[in-house]
């Protein structure tokens, strides 16, 4: 696939639920093989978010991210192919870019797109080095294959029931539910809804207060979802602060009430940690199967997610459903 279209890219990113996570064992263990392979200061596997890229693991450097105007990576990902810069200081692209001119000095570079299952470069693995020089084709080889582990070890987290942090269904485990719920209609020409919860600035949570306080509060709204919810209804977690819940036999109006009860009881909600006090909103999408008259979970789970990003466009804090037919676009 060439250069993705990015807004799908990102969404597809987000739910993976990686971004900003605690260094593991795994990744780590990826990146010290690659680093001693190639005989290099640095190698790194990153994650190109929105405005930066997140170091999932990194060996060699001591920060976190970097803005992602000055990237390597968000170069990378643009292809489908190696990306090689063989000495930075003579690319036009890169030869007065921050990472070049100062530390840590980028003069060599490779980096391997991380390609998902859906065919979305969510960033790279890549190896750095300080100096010019050459890679031959067994050690991209090398690369590709180290490449391959790393996203199968992040395919394999979303293989799992349930999410770790808020017990609810993780995304494989949800998109299982919600096609046998899909059949179901389908035979009995029955209606079903589907919520789509994203927090409101939830980056700024964690920046401000730390992952444990935002940790917190990811579970007081899974605990918020499942108390508004009929024991046939499907919530599960699908991406770092997204949230989808499966209302079978509910039509569009009903499933506004569950949103709007679940939008009110969120923003009410005060959250108390080390001696914080965080609040927090949410934008919400809403599309039942009938009115947007699809037969495929992934198009209809599409529909919400847009009306959810429209929610946000509106000023966030609101809900926003699906009115009418779908367009045949979508």
């Amino acid at each position: 696939m060439a250069y993705q279209n990015e807004l799908e890219r990102l969404r597809e990113l987000e739910k993976y639920a990686i971004l900003d996570t605690s260094s593991e064992e795994s990744f780590d263990r990826i990146t010290r093989i690659a680093q001693k392979i190639m005989d290099v200061p640095i190698a790194l596997i990153t994650l190109v978010d929105e405005k930066r890229q997140w170091f999932l693991s990194k060996q060699g450097i001591t920060f976190d991210e970097t803005p992602r105007e000055i990237s390597f990576c968000t170069h990378a990902i643009q292809k489908d192919q190696p990306f090689i810069v063989h000495d930075a200081t003579q690319d036009e692209r890169f030869k007065h870019n921050p990472m070049v001119t100062e530390a840590p000095n980028v003069q060599f570079y490779a980096g391997i797109p991380l390609k998902s299952a859906l065919g979305y470069n969510l960033g790279t693995l890549c190896v750095i080095d300080t100096k010019p020089r050459d890679i031959s084709l067994d050690e991209i080889d090398i690369l590709r294959d180290l490449a391959s582990i790393v996203i199968d070890e992040i395919e394999l987290r979303t293989i799992a029931t349930q999410d770790f942090l808020t017990g609810m269904l993780r995304r494989q485990s949800f998109m299982l539910k919600a096609n046998q719920e899909m059949l179901r209609a389908i035979r009995y020409d029955t209606n079903f809804s589907i919520i789509a919860i994203d927090i409101d600035h939830f980056k700024s949570v964690n920046d401000r207060y730390g992952h444990a306080t935002g940790d917190l509060v990811l579970r007081k709204i899974a605990d918020i979802c499942r108390s508004t919810l009929r024991e046939i209804d499907v919530p599960a977690r699908f991406g770092g602060e997204e949230f989808i819940i499966l209302l079978p036999q509910t039509d569009q109006h009903d499933a506004m009430i569950v949103a709007e009860r679940i939008r009110k009881m969120i923003e009410k909600l005060v959250v108390e940690d080390s001696g914080n006090t965080v609040t927090v909103t949410t934008s919400l999408g809403v599309v039942d199967r009938i009115t947007c008259g699809k037969n495929d979970i992934n198009s209809i789970l599409n529909m919400a997610d847009d009306r959810l990003y429209e929610a946000k466009a509106n000023g966030r804090n609101t809900i926003v459903p699906i009115i009418g037919q779908c367009d045949s676009s979508n």
